[in-house]
């Protein structure tokens, strides 16, 4: 990484040679953990967003036969009897562009949330390279996190259609906001 490099080039400039094996030994190898995390943290975003919506996915075509909501199991296992299988690894394999379209033809993603997932969705499908995230990328793929785990919380309620329509439309009015500021800074660049 350059930055590590250029970091490397100072403490070496700026430290005596006793100072300069420690901050290689011990600072360095943190600094470099903490800009990887920064890196990956749009990824880690959209990862979650990914598993959130497959889950309401999930809890919406009743995959889960109590109410609980399972992220994976192995089968023949206690929690393999929780969920129906078939449909489980059926619909584990669905686009992401599938799962949003289904969402938004029940009612559970409506117009803003979809926009703003799908122009996450869009982005993820472009971006193949870490460094390719720009300050924008990281604060749509938090965005979307942000609406899809309240979109979650919707079907994690369970019996509760008066909650879990609240749910819905604070989803749908984050979503507006969010894309209205995502915009403007569009307009700014």
């Amino acid at each position: 990484m350059e930055t590590i490099e250029w970091l490397r080039k100072l403490a070496e400039c700026n430290l005596c040679p006793s100072c300069y094996r420690k901050y290689k030994q011990s600072i360095e190898p943190n600094i470099q953990a903490i800009i990887t995390g920064l890196l990956i943290r749009p990824i880690n975003d959209w990862l979650q967003t990914e598993q959130q919506i497959t889950q309401i996915v999930m809890k919406t075509e009743g995959v889960f036969k109590e109410d609980i909501i399972v992220v994976s199991f192995v089968e023949g296992s206690q929690i393999s009897k929780l969920v129906d299988e078939k449909k489980f690894r059926l619909i584990e394999k669905w686009s992401m562009f599938k799962k949003i379209a289904y969402l938004k033809n029940k009612g559970i993603i409506r117009e803003y949330s979809y926009q703003l997932l799908e122009r996450a969705r869009k982005k993820r499908n472009n971006i193949h390279n870490l460094i390719a995230f720009s300050k924008e990328d990281y604060e749509l793929f938090h965005f979307a996190h942000i609406v899809a785990f309240t979109l979650w919380s919707s079907v994690a309620v369970p019996n509760q259609t008066d909650i879990s329509k609240s749910y819905i439309d604070n989803a749908e009015e984050k979503a507006k906001i969010f894309l209205e500021y995502l915009d403007k800074q569009a307009q700014i660049s």
